[in-house]
């Protein structure tokens, strides 16, 4: 059994060739670059065996065509790797080029557009590490080409991979699977559009190893019907063959049935096969491998026939050509053929010679089968699936833990919320009218806020209408209950939810600030330094609490603008909020303003904490997620920032920012001036 792995190779191309499709299709590409770069290369390497003049040849008229692409730079190096494997049998240079011609196609949008040569490259690359005993890189090699055959393939197309698996289990001993993969391949084969000469060489060659296969298992009928086969498809075919691959096949197929017949005892038939075998493919040029091993195998015959005069002969015709021609199979059966010719022509010393030195070759060869057995390549293909399946699975699992403990935390949550209720509830039985009529009054207000700003989402409605009014029940109720007389640890509790609720309270209230009223009916001339020196004045105690200083550089004429004062304060209440809370204590804020043409500018610049690159754009962002402590661990709820670019932008205005991390942060905000200013 041959392995012809770049026949395959080069027999996927063929197939994708076939396939016609509009460039920039793999088939098209395939197509396109065959006539005018790839044949003339291949047709110089494989007549001269020169890889440098191969590669010239190839660049030069690859620079010809003026276009490149990944496939014809894989190409490069599958044709260097073709020189290695058929002239100079040197498989680790082999592997490299094949190594070469994968880096060229590492993405998975490469390998989705050039899936057969991918394949094709992956299935060449794992022979070679099978070859050089590299097993685990093999099975990476193979379980690679199997996902990527699955996924892109279509059956004609994936019949390589099955071939090759089949080849592997017949190495590895197990002849039952590899009749299947072989069976398998067949019939992907027979899905091809167009039964090209490439597939139907392959397809006898499949027939042929399926009976070697049934040989194994001792299924001797069931072999000859195959090996018939095999013969079929060449004679029904024999145009296109031609000549010399029909005696070549015949040859073949000729010294595998002799094995049949050799294994049921007529020996005068294996005779004549093997001959017949011999004669066909002991032509240069032809399959002497076979045709060697065929002969010694005859020996084996004349020595079963007591004719020894004859086995001699052919065993000095096979040592000759296994000096020009070394081969570790064929040397192992002609030493075991040569102790067996002396041990039956009483030549014991002779006989006990070629022994040890048939069971030195034979115990060389058993190791290394027994490497290659462990290897069973189809099983850690399969492990490698399941690896695969239980990875998914496991990442599957954690993620339905983490939802289940997510609910559970919800629903402890809501729990404590429900017994906090319930106690509170317990207690304020006593204002159970007030309560009540406040509640009601807070669903009027949400029914007037919901029909004067019925552009807000979902998550507003939300927040008013479901967290205000509990929050704000909370916080009442914490109040009359304090102004009675309660235990030290009763107050203790009731202070930390009235403070709690309190907080809620100021998180809801910065959120339904995100949209006004009718701000243009409100809108007054007033002046900018004044406003400003109020939230100044306003905030001038926090940040005496962190030991900061605020400086205002103001001009000493007004700055008229047109707004609306209490949303304005707002928004330089939050910017100088911002600047204390993110600047270290001892800190200084400078507050400056001047005027610019037609419009007033606002500065506010710390020396604080900074923001970093890669959130500077997203710190205007409503609901943004770059929330920092503060420098004292004060809390931020993302709202701020957003805020005031809605307000500033309602008066005409921008507002921007400027930070380096760790260097503090300006942020400027520009009002248009009154048009009388």
């Amino acid at each position: 059994m041959r392995s012809v792995i770049p026949v395959l190779f080069l027999l996927l191309v063929i197939v994708s060739g076939c396939r016609r499709q509009h460039w920039p299709s793999e088939a098209a590409e395939v197509s396109w670059w065959s006539p005018r770069v790839t044949d003339s290369a291949y047709a110089v390497l494989y007549r001269e065996w020169q890889p440098e003049h191969a590669v010239r040849v190839f660049d030069s008229l690859r620079a010809r065509t003026g276009r490149s692409s990944p496939y014809i730079g894989a190409s490069r190096y599958g044709l260097l790797a073709n020189y290695h494997y058929f002239h100079t049998l040197d498989y680790s240079a082999t592997s490299r080029y094949i190594d070469s011609a994968l880096a060229l196609l590492n993405t998975q949008d490469l390998q989705e557009q050039y899936p057969r040569t991918y394949v094709g490259f992956l299935i060449f690359g794992g022979e070679m590490a099978f070859r050089l005993s590299r097993f685990t890189r093999a099975n990476d090699f193979y379980f690679r080409a199997k996902q990527a055959a699955d996924t892109y393939l279509n059956p004609c197309e994936r019949s390589g991979f099955l071939y090759n698996l089949g080849m592997i289990a017949y190495r590895q001993q197990n002849f039952g699977e590899s009749a299947d993969y072989f069976r398998d391949a067949y019939a992907s084969q027979s899905t091809c559009p167009v039964q090209t000469t490439a597939i139907l060489l392959q397809q006898q060659e499949i027939q042929s190893n399926i009976g070697l296969c049934l040989v194994k298992l001792k299924k001797y009928d069931s072999a000859l019907v195959h090996f018939g086969h095999a013969l079929q498809i060449a004679d029904a075919h024999q145009d296109s063959l031609g000549a010399i691959t029909i005696d070549k096949i015949r040859g073949v197929v000729s010294g595998n049935m002799a094995k049949v017949y050799v294994a049921k005892g007529e020996l005068g038939i294996a005779e004549d096969l093997y001959r017949t075998s011999i004669a066909l493919n002991e032509r240069p040029g032809y399959e002497v491998h076979d045709a060697l091993l065929a002969r010694i195998q005859l020996a084996g015959v004349y020595g079963q026939l007591k004719q020894y005069p004859a086995m001699w002969a052919e065993l000095r015709t096979a040592r000759a050509a296994l000096d020009t021609m070394p081969e570790t199979d064929a040397e192992a059966e002609w030493r075991k053929a040569m102790y067996t010719y002396y041990r039956e022509t009483g030549q014991p010393l002779a006989e006990l010679q070629y022994f040890k030195s048939y069971v030195s070759l034979r115990d060389s060869l058993t190791d290394r089968q027994k490497e290659v057995v462990q290897a069973d390549i189809s099983r850690q293909l399969k492990n490698k699936e399941q690896e695969v399946e239980i990875t998914v699975l496991r990442k599957n699992n954690q993620l339905s833990q983490m939802w289940l403990w997510a609910a559970i935390a919800l629903s402890a949550m809501g729990a404590v919320i429900i017994l906090l209720v319930y106690i509170n509830y317990r207690r304020s039985r006593k204002t159970l009218t007030e309560l009540t009529s406040l509640n009601a009054e807070v669903v009027r207000q949400k029914a007037a806020l919901e029909k004067s700003n019925n552009e807000k989402d979902r998550i507003l409605r939300v927040v008013a209408h479901d967290l205000r009014t509990p929050v704000g029940v909370a916080a009442y109720v914490a109040d009359m209950i304090l102004m009675n007389e309660q235990s030290e640890k009763d107050r203790a509790a009731l202070e930390m939810i009235r403070e709690a609720a309190a907080q809620a309270l100021a998180l809801t209230g910065e959120l339904l600030g995100l949209q006004g009223d009718d701000v243009e009916a409100d809108r007054v001339s007033t002046d900018l330094s004044a406003l400003v020196h109020t939230s100044v004045q306003m905030l001038q105690f926090k940040a005496a609490e962190k030991g900061q200083q605020i400086d205002i550089d103001a001009p000493s004429t007004p700055l008229p603008i047109r707004g609306n004062p209490e949303r304005l304060n707002r928004v330089f209440s939050n910017l100088l909020t911002n600047a204390i809370k993110f600047s270290p204590p001892g800190g200084q804020i400078r507050v400056t303003m001047h005027r610019d043409g037609p419009m007033s500018v606002l500065s506010v610049a710390d020396n604080g904490i900074g923001i970093p690159p890669a959130e500077l754009g997203r710190v205007f962002d409503r609901f943004s997620t770059v929330r920092r402590a503060g420098t004292s661990g004060e809390r931020s709820y993302g709202l701020g920032l957003s805020i005031c670019r809605e307000i500033v932008e309602e008066h005409g205005g921008t507002v921007t920012a400027i930070s380096r991390e760790g260097e503090g942060t300006t942020l400027e905000v520009r009002l248009p001036l009154a048009q009388d200013a």
